[in-house]
């Protein structure tokens, strides 16, 4: 059984959405110079496209930001991040985070398994130990897959909080629906979603833990009340 996880349409995801506005934006990669990087649309055009960030948003990060075990998952992931990159950003908080992942899609923009390759490293270096993985598989996912599948999806939704936003676990107890990827949203960038979250992702859940996971972000249609 695979477990999914899904950024519904880049932004957006409503159960009860009855009213839906629907919005393309058009995302690539461009090389700015030969130094300088993965680029895509500047973010302000991102968001006048999608015509939805307003002050509720915000306020919800704001909250997110505030919830103690945010903070030590960002301080954690932050501190880990800055390790493997070999660099720290000036910046606080959340955007701290941003500017460290977009330092290395810039540094490493030729070469993208190197990003990918990096971000495994990072996911691994927030466990205790490597010697947890063949422990989890052992009795864990490899006995008991659809249970080692609905318990990712419950602990993925509290633990990515302070990265993507809120979430849920869809009825199937194995799909976790982002309501709006906040990652995706402030690096602005296929590339960077690609190289450093999306496909480091897969292959540290199938390797690490013996869970294949998919991610399903939609780079295109943006829904909203």
């Amino acid at each position: 059984m695979t477990a999914f996880l899904t950024t519904s349409n880049f932004a957006v995801y409503h159960q009860r959405s009855h009213q839906a506005k629907k919005c393309a934006i058009d995302s690539m990669i461009l090389p700015r110079n030969k130094v300088q990087a993965t680029s895509c649309r500047p973010r302000s055009q991102i968001l006048m496209a999608s015509n939805i960030q307003d002050e509720k948003l915000q306020e919800l990060y704001s909250e997110l930001d505030k919830n103690w075990l945010n903070r030590l998952l960002l301080s954690r992931f932050r501190s880990k991040l800055s390790e493997q990159v070999g660099y720290d950003s000036e910046q606080v908080g959340y955007p701290g985070v941003i500017d460290i992942v977009l330092y290395l899609a810039r540094r490493e923009w030729q070469n993208p398994i190197t990003v990918q390759e990096t971000s495994v490293r990072v996911l691994d270096s927030l466990f205790p130990g490597t010697w947890i993985f063949p422990l989890f598989r052992r009795f864990f996912s490899t006995p008991f897959p659809t249970f080692s599948n609905k318990m990712n999806a419950h602990i993925t939704r509290i633990a990515t909080q302070w990265l993507m936003g809120e979430s849920i676990v869809d009825e199937d107890g194995v799909t976790v629906l982002v309501t709006r990827c906040r990652y995706l949203e402030e690096t602005s960038c296929v590339g960077t979603c690609v190289n450093s979250c999306k496909r480091p992702t897969q292959e540290f859940f199938a390797s690490r833990l013996g869970i294949n996971v998919h991610l399903d972000p939609n780079y295109v249609r943006i829904y909203t009340n």
